[in-house]
């Protein structure tokens, strides 16, 4: 019965998480953007399901602690893939909220806004080797 608790739990959650992320996206007009940016002519309504269900098969893995054993090159290529995908999703917001011109329009010159792009990246990819190499999460 437990089980049955953790599932709808979670079923509950990831709904709420996706459907949340969704809206923030489609009012950030980010799954536009992206569409744009890949030169989709119809996008609207698969990027948006394929987020909402990415957000609930995540929440479920997290609430039953699923693990599946597959070699390191898989492994690598999903770490890959994953940056890849949080590395568009935060240049599409950034891009979105007009946050790159702000910078620009401040008086910084593109050096250095690339170097603090770069931060960016770098803080990133530390972080994942802290979280994935560490053995503590």
């Amino acid at each position: 019965m437990g089980d049955f608790f953790a599932a709808l739990t979670g079923l509950c959650a990831g709904l709420i998480t996706g459907g949340t992320v969704c809206a923030f996206f489609v009012a950030l007009g980010v799954f536009s953007k992206s569409a744009l940016c890949l030169n989709y002519k119809t996008t609207g309504i698969e990027m948006a399901v394929s987020s909402a269900i990415g957000s609930m098969l995540g929440i479920l893995i997290t609430v039953f602690n699923v693990s599946i054993t597959v070699g390191a090159v898989v492994t690598a290529v999903f770490g890959l893939l994953s940056g890849v995908y949080i590395g568009v999703f935060i240049a599409c917001l950034a891009e979105v909220t007009n946050m790159i011109p702000l910078l620009k329009n401040s008086g910084l010159n593109e050096k250095i806004i690339m170097f603090i792009l770069l931060g960016f990246v770098i803080g990133k990819l530390a972080g994942s080797l802290v979280y994935w190499l560490s053995g503590v999460f």
